[in-house]
């Protein structure tokens, strides 16, 4: 990924998304990872909440 296309949030969560990432030349377990169904439950959450439907 060419993070200097992307949003700090947005590198984050691709950072988070992958158990493993290469730094200069060396694969390193990511400290950083998140499990799937974890990352989409926190996903989720960040999203905002609908309006409730004005009273008529």
């Amino acid at each position: 990924y060419d993070c200097r296309m992307l949003g700090a949030g947005v590198a984050l969560d691709i950072l988070r998304t992958h158990p493993m990432v290469i730094l200069g030349e060396v694969l390193h377990e990511n400290p950083f990872y998140v499990p799937p169904d974890e990352f989409l439950r926190e996903l989720g959450a960040r999203r905002p909440k609908p309006e409730p439907p004005a009273a008529p």
